[in-house]
């Protein structure tokens, strides 16, 4: 989903955590965020 201006309400961060996932895994999404929310 692409937003005016490139974001929805502000270009503040927001994070939120819901179970436990591996630190790998984390580092994995963040390293390929852009290419998941299809941005590249």
């Amino acid at each position: 989903m692409r937003y005016p201006k490139g974001h929805l309400w502000s270009r503040g961060k927001f994070a939120a955590s819901v179970g436990f996932v591996q630190q790998d895994v984390i580092t994995e999404y963040i390293r390929n965020r852009r290419r998941h929310h299809g941005l590249e």
